[in-house]
This record gives C-alpha cells, sequence and structure tokens, in this order.
C-alpha cells in the first residue's frame, strides 16, 4: 500500500569521501577546461543541429499542412480516425517546436547570465552587455 508523506521531516546525515587523488583530477580539469566553459556558447556549438532541427519541422509542418488540406471529407465533417491522426501530428509538431525554442532560451539565457557577470563596467565603468538596466 502507499503511504502519505510525512507530514514531519527530519535530517539524514550525509558523508561521502574524496580521495586526495579526486581533488588532484578535479583541480586538472577544472585547471583546463574552466576557460573553454565560460568562453564557450551552445548557441553556436549547437547552430548546425539547430537549423537541421528547424528545417525539419518546416518539412513536417508543410507535410502536415498538405495532409490538411488533402484530407477525404464526408459531408464537411472530417472521419472521427483522421481528425485524431491530425491532432497527433499537430501535437507533435507542437512538441517539437517547443524544444527547439526551450534549447534557444537557455542558450541566451546562459548568454545573459555570462555577459552580466563578465562584461559589467568594463570599458570606462559604462556596460557594453547585452543586458540594460531600467
Amino acid at each position: 500500500t502507499a503511504s502519505a508523506p510525512s507530514p514531519q521531516y527530519y535530517p539524514l546525515d550525509v558523508s561521502f569521501f574524496k580521495s586526495s587523488l579526486d581533488s588532484h583530477l578535479l583541480n586538472l580539469l577544472w585547471n583546463k577546461y574552466w576557460i573553454s566553459t565560460l568562453s564557450s556558447s551552445s548557441l553556436v556549438s549547437n547552430r548546425e543541429y539547430t537549423v537541421k532541427s528547424v528545417r525539419d519541422l518546416a518539412e513536417k509542418i508543410d507535410q502536415a499542412d498538405n495532409q490538411l488540406s488533402h484530407t477525404s471529407r464526408i459531408g464537411g465533417y472530417y472521419l472521427p480516425s483522421e481528425k485524431k491522426a491530425e491532432e497527433s501530428a499537430v501535437c507533435k509538431l507542437n512538441k517539437d517546436s517547443t524544444k527547439i525554442a526551450i534549447e534557444q532560451v537557455q542558450g541566451l539565457m546562459t548568454q545573459i547570465a555570462k555577459d552580466a557577470l563578465f562584461n559589467k563596467g568594463t570599458k570606462g565603468g559604462k556596460s557594453n552587455s547585452m543586458v540594460t538596466d531600467p
């Protein structure tokens, strides 16, 4: 049987082991990759993937549009099976387009955060960032 969540919570002791070798390896990795991590942009590095995704989505939209315009109708009404298939196709297009949009927004938000952190006040006290103060 499923039990209801307890109304009271209590702390659990958490422990972990990190050896000196772990610390050394983490420091080496940090020193090697921190600059490339901060200077990279998912918008640039994923550009080809994004272009391919948008083209693929555009083709799917065209196909769905053609299917909707050439769908057989009986007395002006869609057949129930065709209507469900069309709704399913539109839902899939919606999910695909939302995924692409979210990836782009996340990449842009990362760039804005980096810009706000590292570029504020760099040129003679004036910000050259994309983020402006109100």
